[in-house]
């Protein structure tokens, strides 16, 4: 069954549970991976209410966009594989 890669990086992007779009896609050791980096992501966040530095606001950012990112490639080479595999 086709995934939908757009709900893929919606899911992702949800703030809690982290990491919600690859359980959707059945994707469980990288649920297991951007949750524990998103966790840690997390704690940086609330270092930042504390101490107001750039590099740890980056970082944040960076993780969580990245994650977004993924959930959407992962869908769509999921989808492109079941389609070749579907035509042979």
């Amino acid at each position: 069954m086709l995934k939908k890669p757009w709900l893929a990086a919606l899911l992702n992007a949800w703030p809690l549970p982290l990491g919600v779009g690859y359980l959707y896609l059945k994707r469980w050791g990288r649920f297991v991976l951007s949750f524990l980096v998103l966790q840690i992501g997390a704690i940086t966040v609330v270092l930042m209410l504390f101490r107001s530095d750039l590099l740890l606001d980056l970082f944040t950012a960076g993780i969580w966009i990245a994650v977004i990112v993924d959930g959407y490639l992962v869908a769509r080479r999921m989808n492109k594989a079941l389609v070749a595999t579907a035509e042979t």
